[in-house]
């Protein structure tokens, strides 16, 4: 049996408390909160159809939006993290184009998109810390107000998200950060429209918005 000399036994208690300090580090305020404006700019493309047909030319448009959207986080491993955003649910107007503008306002929809994704992290470039991440969207719908279109009900829908974004160390617990996600997502709502004589209609749409957010991080 092979003996350990004192050097031996020092190195390897050395090494042993490096690596139960990286550890320990590793774990120390592994939760994050991203907390923000964000504003979410529609990509989006209807089609309508009113009484199983579908209108030629007729679409709708949402209009875009800004309010307060926080995203917490868990860094799983130095590279890795899974985060949830979420937000105050805004309230988007919906207006018809096409040949379906001479109705104007087609009604109100407050909504709120669920973004569960996972992040990867490049480490420090430059005093920043770029990551890019994905994941799934849950459009979830709240409230609805009718406009043009009486009893309007719009579906929630499921979707996915792509995310890149950076954050600036101001200490070792705050900073600041500036995120962009393009979420990709269809929904649906339906109702009558009395100017084509109480006609049930139905409107199936794109979403597509780009969520732009910034503000304060902290860790914790």
């Amino acid at each position: 049996m092979k003996n350990h000399t004192p050097t031996s036994r020092f190195g390897l208690t050395a090494a042993l408390a490096l690596l139960f300090s990286t550890a320990a580090q590793a774990q120390a305020d592994p939760w994050w909160v991203h907390a923000g404006v964000g504003r979410a700019t529609f990509h989006d493309h209807s089609t309508l159809t009113a009484a199983g047909s579908e209108v030629p030319g007729a679409g709708a448009k949402a209009s875009d939006n800004t309010t307060a959207v926080f995203e917490l986080g868990y860094q799983l491993t130095p590279k890795w993290s899974a985060s949830a955003t979420f937000g105050v649910p805004p309230t988007s107007t919906i207006t018809g184009t096409g040949t379906a503008a001479p109705f104007g306002k087609m009604g109100e929809i407050t909504y709120g998109p669920l973004v569960l994704a996972a992040q990867f992290h490049f480490g420090e470039v430059g005093g920043a810390r770029p990551y890019l991440g994905a994941g799934a969207v849950y459009y979830m719908v709240f409230a609805s107000k009718d406009g043009a279109i009486q009893q309007l009900d719009a579906k929630n829908g499921w979707g996915s998200a792509l995310q890149a974004g950076l954050s600036v160390p101001l200490s070792q617990r705050f900073g600041l950060f500036f995120d962009v996600k393009k979420i990709f997502v269809k929904t649906t709502a339906t109702g009558f429209l009395p100017a084509a004589g109480g006609a049930p209609v139905m409107a199936k749409t794109t979403l597509n918005p780009v969520l732009i957010h910034a503000g304060v991080s902290a860790n914790f």
